[in-house]
């Protein structure tokens, strides 16, 4: 199984493929609210342990890089260190517990290419609805941005080994 995390310690969206058949077995979000940040990160990385990890045969995770190509880091740094605590705890559940889960980094526009969703240059706001049209074009889902990048980031896997 492919695993795509869109990770966010608000709203983590995901999608999973079956790499033999190539049918999306399940997406959605996982939540987590209040202001503590650290108490998110560890509902979101338990959810995922409970939710995906116990339940689903997952051999490939893609996460979508937190760290910003053109260097506009400065923009909102809380952000990007709260994203990459919640990378860290993730990665530390898959070396202490799935050893075998092999992850990927990919950025942004890198799964969207791969997709097939231009990525010109538009705002944030815009790729979002571009995300959620094409889960909605190709797979019939009525879905929210982080749910929809989930589902991406795994579909760009499949599209990257030529399984379509």
């Amino acid at each position: 199984m492919i695993l795509g995390l869109d990770a966010s310690t608000k709203s983590t969206g995901y999608g999973i493929f079956h790499e033999e058949t190539k049918r999306l077995i399940a997406s959605g979000c996982i939540t987590a609210d209040g202001a503590d940040m650290i108490g998110r990160i560890n509902k979101i990385v338990k959810d995922i342990k409970e939710r995906i990890l116990e339940k689903y045969q997952v051999n490939e995770l893609i996460l979508e890089e937190v760290i910003p190509k053109n260097g506009y880091m400065n923009k909102n740094i809380k952000t990007y260190k709260a994203l990459m605590y919640l990378q860290a705890k993730i990665m530390f559940l898959l070396h202490d517990e799935y050893p075998y889960i092999k992850v990927i980094f990919k950025y942004p526009g890198e799964w969207r290419k791969e997709v097939g969703i231009h990525s010109g240059p538009v705002k944030r706001e815009e790729m979002k609805k571009r995300d959620i049209t094409y889960v909605k074009n190709v797979f019939g889902l009525d879905v929210n941005d982080d749910e929809a990048d989930g589902i991406c980031l795994a579909y760009s896997a499949l599209q990257q080994k030529g399984a379509f």
